[in-house]
């Protein structure tokens, strides 16, 4: 029974411990677990807040998942009002105020400790002129060796327990791993994650619970109308129409090139206000060919004035007067441009997402001189490794990785094209957001019906530098300002993939070209990436295609 108690007193009191200290006495002061039995049985809060130093409220740590979860909770506020706590929103408000947490800020498993005073100070000359100030806190250090041998004296057995389960428990994941082992045999096949570098930390758990932002994705909705549209060159691209059949048309552009496009590509429009059309472009997602099936047809004809042809055609076959809004992130912005430029009087409204002018400073950076290194320095050297470990001639392909990869996408061996192309987009994935799902990377590693296209068209195009004369974006913008087109941007402040110098180029350019300061709207996301499944991103996107369903509702209410 005392062994039970032992462990139960240093599984919650341990927790967190509040150590009272000076130059002569250390002892034990009130724990995280005292604090809750006397909060639920009705005592006041003031004895909390006495036997505790004076503390910064962002430093006290929140009370463990299982105290939140108390069924009913009453304690005595400052004022001496009885304050009773029914639900678990209740609980959370009321331990909220007693502690001092914010709720509406993201929340990490550790917090820095309490502020603690100096128990010495002084300078110290160091010569030179200098004086160094130091101080020094003796006694918290003296409080930790104090807590250490308290522990040591007073639970010698759970101390042995702990010791042992410490060096049995690898023994023991070694037996059960191998006995839940699932034979080769029956394993399906694994994405290739060989040279894909590891994620940074997310303690905060910001992947399966993002930060909320006020807005988010419209809901889910199935077409109601697709098929397939014959274009030449040996392509057919799919295609697809949702939302309101007599509504504005919307056409949204995937990135890559060669991402393709899924269900989530339709949820960044009012299905009730647009008209939303949504397809693969040439090689990539449900088109014929597929670069996966066929590498070289894929090919054929895939060049940038070839895409904005398909784009045209594809308005033409669905008898659309213009484009309402033409929404495009990453590679998807650079066709949205070019698209608008070639068609200035076919589009009225332009959102972008990260923006990419394919300048040579902006694929040599992604692409080519380490440009990212600064950023993610294990994701650069991991795209360079795979390079130089399948390499003959490393001195020579160091200078032009771009070309390296080319040659091995091209090669007639399946297992190194895929391997490649896994390199490649793994990569690319690394960077794309503030916290990487490794889930989501081996999905898209692990099928190779997007993984082949999305390696294959991006490194075509960047070694054909998109296709476009070098600065064309940006020289043509003047006949968007002729057309009065609204432009509005939406770029992650931690892009690394697309860097924000060329989101705010392309907005000086269109002002200066006479574009209206209103009609164009330049948004920096602080805590975003790239991918437009960050949620600050989604939110600013949404929030462009309704500002533009009201300016376009308005026109069309007026016609």
């Amino acid at each position: 029974m005392r062994l039970l108690l032992s462990l139960y007193e240093w599984s919650f009191g341990a927790f967190r411990c509040v150590c009272l200290a000076n130059d002569d006495d250390v002892r034990w002061g009130a724990s995280y677990t005292s604090i809750y039995h006397r909060l639920v049985s009705g005592e006041c809060h003031s004895y909390y807040k006495q036997h505790l130093p004076p503390t910064p409220t962002s430093a006290i740590h929140p009370l463990p998942r299982h105290i939140l979860a108390h069924p009913t909770l009453k304690y005595t506020d400052s004022n001496n009002d009885n304050i009773e706590a029914s639900t678990p929103t209740e609980t959370k408000s009321v331990l909220t105020d007693i502690l001092g947490v914010s709720s509406s800020s993201v929340t990490y498993p550790r917090s820095l400790y309490p502020d603690i005073e100096p128990t010495k100070s002084g300078l110290l000359d160091v010569g030179d002129g200098h004086q160094l100030y130091y101080d020094r806190d003796r006694a918290h250090t003296d409080s930790i060796h104090a807590m250490i041998r308290i522990f040591c004296y007073r639970y010698p057995t759970t101390l042995l327990i702990l010791i042992g389960v410490l060096l049995v428990s690898p023994i023991i994941s070694r037996s059960t791993a191998a006995a839940f082992a699932i034979p080769s045999s029956m394993s399906s096949p694994k994405a290739d994650l060989t040279y894909v570098s590891k994620p940074a930390s997310d303690a905060s758990n910001q992947i399966t619970n993002p930060v909320t932002y006020p807005r988010s994705l419209y809901p889910d909705i199935e077409p109601t109308k697709s098929g397939l549209l014959d274009v030449g060159d040996g392509h057919q691209l799919y295609y697809e129409e949702c939302g309101n059949p007599d509504g504005i048309p919307a056409i949204f552009l995937h990135g890559g090139p060669g991402a393709g496009c899924d269900a989530r590509s339709r949820t960044f429009f009012d299905p009730a206000f647009y008209k939303i059309i949504v397809f693969d472009q040439r090689g990539s997602g449900r088109s014929i060919p597929n670069a996966s099936d066929d590498l070289k047809g894929s090919l054929v004809g895939n060049t940038t004035p070839k895409l904005v042809s398909d784009i045209e055609q594809i308005r033409k076959e669905l008898g659309i007067d213009k484009w309402g809004v033409v929404l495009g992130g990453s590679w998807g912005s650079t066709l949205a441009l070019a698209y608008a430029q070639a068609h200035p009087d076919k589009c009225q409204c332009l959102m972008l997402r990260g923006v990419f002018l394919f300048g040579p400073d902006e694929v040599d950076n992604l692409f080519s001189n380490g440009g990212t290194f600064g950023q993610n320095p294990a994701a650069w050297e991991s795209y360079c490794q795979y390079i130089q470990d399948t390499s003959s001639d490393w001195s020579r392909e160091r200078t032009n990785l771009l070309g390296a990869y080319w040659s091995r996408l091209q090669s007639d061996d399946v297992s190194t094209r895929e391997a490649a192309a896994a390199a490649f987009v793994g990569y690319e994935l690394s960077i794309s957001k503030t916290f990487i799902d490794p889930a989501i990377i081996e999905q898209y590693l692990g099928t190779p019906s997007v993984l082949i296209p999305f390696a294959v068209m991006e490194v075509h195009y960047m070694i054909n530098a998109g296709f476009m004369k070098r600065g064309q974006l940006l020289d043509n913008v003047q006949c968007m300002a002729d057309h009065k087109h609204r432009v509005s941007i939406v770029q992650g402040r931690g892009d690394y993939v697309c860097q924000p110098q060329a989101a705010w180029r392309l907005a000086k350019a269109l002002k200066q070209a006479g574009c209206p300061e209103e009609d164009v709207e330049l948004e920096f996301v602080s805590g975003a990436g790239h991918s437009d499944s960050e949620p600050g991103l989604a939110d600013a996107m949404v929030r462009a295609t309704d500002r533009f369903r009201d300016v376009l509702g308005f026109s069309r209410s007026r016609m």
